[in-house]
């Protein structure tokens, strides 16, 4: 039940502020078409966003604008790039997909956890979340596709969920021409 308020409190708010100023265009001199279209956009905006997060968008019918026919799958993918773009690639990992390790002679951090990601990430780029906490980027480390975690505690015992996310790198960087020699301006 708290992961349904949790998903719908954002469009509960948000919907407010629509009302709100869908109620003070209303107040004020302004025509009251314009009211009910800003209120109308900000509802199809709200909706849209609900669809995509709660995976219902496929029940939405194609829509015809002149010769184009345009599925939801269309406006999904777009949506879905613009928040790759946006906020880079995220994979979850929930509990049983990743390798723990114990390393005793760490006193301080005694077990590894192991990641190893779809793509090879931007080294900068990389945010790994414990139970939706991000944690200190001094706590983990990079190889590669491979990011290891040094922790505290093992995550096993407490079904510890883990997400990371990060900015891939671009195709063909790195593989000869402009940008050959990795990242960095001058030549070793």
């Amino acid at each position: 039940m708290a992961t349904w308020w949790h998903l719908l409190g954002v469009y509960v708010v948000a919907g407010g502020f629509a009302g709100i100023i869908a109620w003070r265009l209303l107040k004020t001199a302004t025509p009251p078409g314009v009211a009910y279209v800003t209120f109308a956009i900000f509802a199809g905006v709200i909706l849209l966003y609900l669809l995509i997060d709660t995976d219902r968008l496929a029940d939405v019918p194609a829509l015809r604008l002149g010769n184009g026919l345009y599925r939801s799958e269309q406006v999904q993918r777009q949506v879905k790039n613009l928040q790759t773009n946006l906020f880079g690639e995220t994979e979850p990992f929930p509990p049983g997909s990743y390798q723990v390790a114990a390393t005793p002679e760490d006193a301080r951090f005694p077990f590894r956890i192991t990641f190893d990601l779809e793509h090879s990430p931007e080294p900068r780029s990389v945010w790994v979340f414990e139970n939706d906490v991000p944690i200190s980027p001094m706590r983990f480390d990079m190889a590669g596709i491979r990011v290891t975690v040094h922790s505290p505690v093992d995550p096993r015992p407490q079904n510890g969920d883990y997400a990371i996310r990060y900015f891939p790198t671009p195709a063909g960087f790195g593989e000869g021409g402009f940008g050959e020699g990795g990242s960095g301006g001058a030549a070793k």
